[in-house]
């Protein structure tokens, strides 16, 4: 079985704070699979995405190892080089998706603009990457512009949109928090399609006990809090 993702005893602590937030996580993510991580509010599921992409502020602390496709990241307060990196493999999608659209333009050609660069020319538009076949069942009309779409066609291209440059994992926070129960079955019939098709890893932050208890087949991450020390920790649910 190949590991997409793994972490390997990474600490992190907030600028300022004497104690540590993560205590040593460890975890692997096997590839062409979903996985879902839980947890309550305030329980660090948004920060484990963010170190997870290598953003980390320079007074933060963290040490750990984390390994994306056989390539081995490890970093402590006097290596921190590797961080940068993570962003180049793993791509996020946040709760938020609709930011990441140009509601005006059709979803065709908000698949293009992803493939800008930083600072791109907008004469001329890249031809956006081609679509895996599965898409097709969905019935997205392309030539709308975005915001006649659903939220459930919104979020599907939200993601795609985030695949248009190479991505070993996809990090999807809370991608049925804003749909109603039809758009949520779409978006993860689409998911569970999208990795059996093309081999993606995708990590799910979700509070939908019944979600995750279907698509993650009860096998899942929780983090959990211990009350005296308040240091978190993954443990796998399987």
């Amino acid at each position: 079985m190949k590991i997409a993702l793994e972490l390997k005893q990474v600490s992190f602590g907030f600028a300022q704070q004497s104690k540590l937030f993560f205590n040593q996580l460890s975890g692997q993510f096997p590839a062409g699979a979903l996985h879902f991580v839980r947890g309550q509010n305030g329980a660090g599921k948004s920060t484990i995405f963010n170190i997870l992409r290598g953003i980390v502020h320079p007074q933060e602390n963290i040490t750990g190892t984390i390994i994306v496709d056989g390539v081995v990241h490890t970093f402590d307060k006097d290596n921190r080089e590797a961080l940068g990196s993570l962003q180049n493999d793993i791509k996020l999608v946040q709760q938020d998706f609709d930011l990441m659209l140009a509601d005006k333009l059709s979803f065709e050609e908000n698949l293009q603009i992803a493939r800008l660069n930083f600072y791109p020319s907008l004469n001329t538009l890249p031809v956006a990457q081609k679509l895996p076949a599965f898409v097709e069942r969905f019935r997205i009309p392309k030539q709308k512009p975005v915001h006649m779409l659903s939220g459930g066609q919104r979020q599907m291209l939200a993601i795609l949109m985030a695949l248009q440059k190479p991505t070993k994992v996809l990090l999807l926070d809370e991608p049925t928090a804003a749909l109603d129960a039809h758009n949520a079955k779409m978006i993860m019939e689409f998911l569970q399609s999208l990795v059996e098709e093309s081999g993606l890893t995708v990590l799910i932050i979700s509070h939908d006990l019944e979600l995750v208890g279907h698509y993650a087949k009860n096998r899942y991450y929780q983090i959990n809090i211990d009350e005296a020390t308040g240091l978190r920790s993954l443990h796998l649910i399987a």
